[in-house]
């Protein structure tokens, strides 16, 4: 992992020190949490991309763009 993923995960791992004096996720949670915090972020990155090349063609009509 590099960048905000392991700034995530070292944050992550200190809560479940905190918590339970050591670090106790399992895989399945781990990847539930990760889709929680960074799935949504790729969803809305590829629906303002759709919203940017939003364009009708030149000899389309409404019904067939729609």
């Amino acid at each position: 992992m590099e960048g905000a993923a392991l700034v995530w995960w070292e944050s992550k791992t200190q809560e479940e020190i905190k918590k339970h004096g050591k670090i106790s996720i399992s895989w399945f949670d781990f990847i539930v949490a990760i889709k929680g915090n960074f799935g949504p972020l790729d969803y809305m990155q590829k629906d303002i991309m759709n919203w940017y090349n939003f364009r009708q063609l030149e000899g389309e009509n409404v019904q067939d763009y729609s």
